[in-house]
C-alpha cells in the first residue's frame, strides 16, 4: 500500500517499486511482478528493473521445466511407451541444467 502511494507521488522511484514488485513475488503473484516491470519499462529505462524482470523470468523458467519434467516422468512411469516423451524429457534436464549452470 506504501510502495503503490510512493509510486504515485513519484512514478519513476525505482526502489519503491522493486520493493512492491517483491512483496507480489513474495505473495505468489509473480505474473502480475513481471507485469509491473513490463509496464514501468515501457516508460523507463532502468537497469534494476530489468534485471528483477530477468530474475522473475528466469526463476518462472526453472519452475516450468521442473513441473514438465515431472509431467514427462510421470508419463514415463504410466507406461507411456511414445519415444517423444523420453526425448522431450531429455529436452527438458538438458534446459534446466543450462539454467541452472549458468545461474
Amino acid at each position: 500500500k506504501y510502495f503503490k502511494k510512493a509510486i504515485k507521488v513519484k512514478p519513476d522511484y525505482t526502489n519503491a517499486l522493486l520493493n512492491l514488485i517483491d512483496a507480489e513475488q513474495s505473495s505468489g503473484n509473480r505474473a502480475k511482478a513481471v507485469g509491473l516491470c513490463e509496464e514501468f519499462l515501457q516508460k523507463n529505462n532502468d537497469i534494476e528493473i530489468r534485471r528483477k524482470l530477468l530474475e522473475l523470468l528466469s526463476t518462472g523458467c526453472r519452475d516450468a521445466l521442473d513441473k514438465a519434467s515431472h509431467v514427462a516422468e510421470s508419463l514415463i512411469g504410466c507406461g507411456d511407451e511414445d519415444n517423444k516423451t523420453r526425448v522431450e524429457l531429455g529436452r527438458l534436464i538438458q534446459a534446466r541444467t543450462a539454467l541452472t549452470v549458468n545461474a
